[in-house]
């Protein structure tokens, strides 16, 4: 057991990341589904005044797709169907506002 009080699965490397994810969602911004197997979508409720900067990291913070998403649209979709399984980090970056989710590919 570790610091924080988890315990690792027998047989397994743990990994601990420090990544907060986004708890304030003021664009109500949604992902799904996650876990995700081939294609995870966004959807927004209204549109953005300017672009959107979209990037997928590893586990390891390597950035492996970054994406636009322009300001007239309200729902995008991210293929993830090449991606082996595993852990990932999405963020949207918006003018002002940044947002990150951790999404699982399985």
């Amino acid at each position: 057991m570790d610091n924080a009080g988890r315990r690792p699965i027998k047989g397994c490397i743990p990994i601990y990341t420090n990544i907060e994810e986004s708890t304030d969602n003021k664009l109500n911004i949604k992902l799904y589904p996650n876990p995700v197997n081939d294609i995870l979508y966004f959807s927004f409720d209204e549109f953005f005044h300017s672009n959107i900067n979209i990037y997928v990291y590893d586990i390891y913070g390597k950035m492996i797709l970054k994406e636009i998403l322009y300001k007239s649209q309200t729902r995008f979709d991210l293929n993830f169907i090449n991606f082996p399984s595993g852990l990932y980090v999405v963020q949207l970056i918006t003018g002002q506002d940044s947002h990150t989710w951790k999404v699982i590919k399985k």
